[in-house]
């Protein structure tokens, strides 16, 4: 041995999991089967906006970000002539 090789390192494998039989895959299927009705369930009991309702939302959405991007637009311009103001009278 040339004295390299750590002794104490091992890799431990984790055993195989079995095969699932065929009561555990339709316990599985039953599951996901209940998931799917109790979403639906939930699903229908949720009260939908109204298109008037939806139609309002997403026009508020368009103009709240109209506005805030103007905000961004014009003190992102400001702020790039003051720096370039700075810059042509400091600047080397």
């Amino acid at each position: 041995s040339s004295g390299l090789q750590n002794q104490w390192l091992s890799v431990r494998v984790r055993p195989r999991l079995p095969n699932p039989t065929t009561k555990e895959a339709a316990d599985v299927l039953n599951r996901i089967r209940r998931f799917v009705d109790e979403s639906y369930s939930e699903l229908k009991k949720v009260t939908w906006p109204t298109r008037e309702q939806t139609r309002n939302l997403t026009v508020l959405v368009f103009v709240i970000s109209a506005a805030v991007a103007t905000y961004v637009f014009i003190f992102d311009t400001i702020f790039t002539q003051v720096l370039n103001f700075i810059n042509a009278s400091f600047g080397s």
